[in-house]
């Protein structure tokens, strides 16, 4: 077995156990200036996850979609300076508090949101294919 198997199958575990029950989607934290209208996935990195930087490169193929949003720790310049490395149209917002705060526990990690903040769906990102099979 893999290195990369072993943190796989372990972050999988780990959001397996993580129980959402009622709980929303919190927004207000997030300073968002619109509000979703669709369901949207948030993708949330860590600049200081290297399995977060790899994936981030990657999100060049679903540049195009609408119902997108990029969440990171990085600062306000961090994020202008990632949008135009990589042409970005999708919106990315920085947040720099703890993770629990979001209900997550690791990074990368992804939360499908209905727009009232009811939580959907959401899974640890191991590469591109798990984001695009949650769009």
């Amino acid at each position: 077995m893999s290195l990369k198997n072993i943190f796989q199958r372990a972050a999988k575990e780990k959001t397996e156990n993580i129980d959402l029950g009622e709980k929303k989607f919190p927004f207000e934290i997030l300073k968002m200036d619109t509000p979703i209208t669709q369901n949207s996935l948030f993708a949330i990195i860590s600049l200081s996850c290297t399995h977060c930087i790899d994936l981030l490169s990657e999100f060049e193929q679903i540049n195009d979609k609408d119902n997108f949003i990029l969440i990171t720790d990085g600062t306000e310049e961090d994020n202008l300076e990632i949008k135009e490395h990589f042409g970005y149209t999708f919106p990315i917002i920085s947040y720099r508090g703890p993770l629990s705060k979001l209900e997550v526990e690791t990074t990368p990690y992804l939360v499908l949101v209905s727009p009232n903040g009811q939580i959907l769906n959401h899974s640890q990102a191991t590469d591109i294919s798990s984001v695009l099979s949650m769009l």
